[in-house]
């Protein structure tokens, strides 16, 4: 009578060990999100923000709430702010990710007046990420010249060139 093998560890497989490799991974990242808070607040990161210089991670509404307390405790408006962790003068933060391209806000500069990216500006900064031909294969290009549209007048235009300009700006 044959006698079969009694189930057990038996040889572990290449697939098994990458599947634990992904679960240990997944699980290190989970923990890396947890044990790196913001520093000021620590609490999760909202609005992922640098400084400059030393390119430490902090909540943008933080950071500028920070550089607003102690800009305030000296008489002269100051060009830099240290950094909360290391010290270290930083002259502006890194904020706003949108594909490749990102926002700086100079310390002490005027915040109200600043420029802003509306949605529709979002959505235009998108489109020029998106791959070349996609429009195109859309819209038909040459129907549109053919046809003489683009002597008549139009009313957002001004607007609208207005908008891409400051996208484009932006890049």
């Amino acid at each position: 009578m044959e006698t079969e093998p009694e189930p057990g560890p038996g040889p572990v497989t290449e697939v098994e060990m990458e599947k634990d490799m992904r679960r240990t991974n997944i699980r290190e990242s989970r923990t890396s999100e947890e044990s790196n808070p913001c520093a000021i607040c620590l609490g999760p990161i909202i609005q992922e923000s640098f400084l400059d210089k030393c390119f430490h991670k902090f909540c943008y509404n933080c950071i500028m709430q920070w550089t607003k307390v102690v800009s305030g405790k000296h008489s002269l408006k100051l060009a830099s702010v240290k950094c909360p962790l290391c010290k270290v003068e930083n002259f502006s933060i890194i904020h706003g990710f949108v594909g490749s391209s990102f926002q700086q806000s100079y310390i002490n500069q005027d915040f109200g007046y600043g420029f802003v990216l509306s949605k529709a500006h979002k959505y235009r900064l998108q489109c020029y990420y998106t791959e070349p031909g996609l429009l195109s294969d859309i819209f038909s290009v040459s129907s549109y010249w053919k046809s003489h549209k683009y002597l008549h007048p139009n009313r957002w235009l001004h607007t609208w060139l207005r908008r891409e300009i400051q996208t484009l700006m932006q890049l």
